[in-house]
């Protein structure tokens, strides 16, 4: 093995170590202090988003979709394998394990930029300009999606918005963009499909990380025994992962995703 690959395997392989402590210290931290270990989770990425956001965009390393492809499966194969485990009721379930996983996506993917890729988070959608406009235009996707899914309850009088529950969609809303959002978008959008889309044309690399992004839901389908409702908990995704990704095409950044997977999971807590 010559120098620049063993240099190479080194890196990604302090990555994924990495992921897997800030993982296991959340989990370890959340089953005693859940309270402590929300905030933690909070403040977790916004070192991390800030020297991504200090890093100019440079040309990456070479073949970046390779490393991108096995981000993606070493994350999911931990989030499956996890998964996994509370089938089998060799783990517990337990909300910190969730909280765990989605806490330091986010951290696994500045990580990999910043030391896998050598390159600035700017080429991956880490970027303020216009954020305002992309802010916008995600909460317009979040409540258009809302209102499609929902359209048949409306149809039949029985969306009752009186028992909304915004104070639940407001406590979540934080942990929804700092965490699971920022991460998911930074992971699929932000990272995985602008790697592709070095090596494809765009909009089989949209396509693609939309069907991978929908296939990272489906872990969470195992306790589903309804195929329309497994089929629902990986399409949905799929198609909102198709309309993310054209966001993320035309603005260059991941701003919009990030804000409208974010209002949509905390509109979804305040109607459930």
């Amino acid at each position: 093995m010559n120098r620049a690959r063993e240099s190479a395997v080194l890196r990604w392989s302090g990555t994924c170590l990495a992921f897997l402590a800030i993982m296991a210290g959340l989990a370890i931290l959340a089953a005693s202090h859940p309270t402590a270990a929300y905030v933690v989770t909070l403040a977790l990425p916004v070192p991390f988003l800030w020297a991504l956001l200090r890093q100019r965009g440079q040309a990456a390393a070479p073949a970046p979709w390779v490393a991108g492809l096995a981000v993606l499966a070493f994350v999911v194969l931990a989030r499956a394998g996890g998964a996994l485990l509370v089938v089998k009721e060799a783990l517990p379930f337990r909300p910190e394990l969730g909280l765990a996983a989605t806490g330091s996506l986010f951290p696994l993917v500045a990580l990999a930029i910043l030391w896998g890729e050598r390159t600035g988070g700017r080429a991956f959608g880490f970027t303020l300009r216009r954020a305002g406009l992309q802010a916008l235009l995600g909460v317009a996707l979040a409540v258009a999606l809302q209102l499609a899914l929902r359209l048949p309850n409306i149809v039949a009088g029985s969306l009752d918005l009186r028992h909304a529950d915004l104070l639940a969609a407001l406590r979540g809303l934080p942990f929804e963009l700092l965490a699971l959002s920022l991460g998911e978008e930074a992971l699929f959008r932000g990272y995985l499909q602008t790697t592709l889309e070095r090596r494809y044309p765009w909009w089989f690399a949209t396509v693609l990380a939309s069907v991978l992004f929908g296939l990272w839901h489906l872990p969470g389908a195992l306790w589903l025994y309804d195929p329309r409702a497994i089929f629902a908990t990986v399409g949905f995704p799929f198609a909102f992962g198709l309309l993310a990704g054209v966001m993320v095409r035309r603005s260059g950044s991941i701003v919009g995703p990030v804000v409208a997977h974010a209002v949509f999971n905390a509109i979804n807590a305040a109607l459930m």
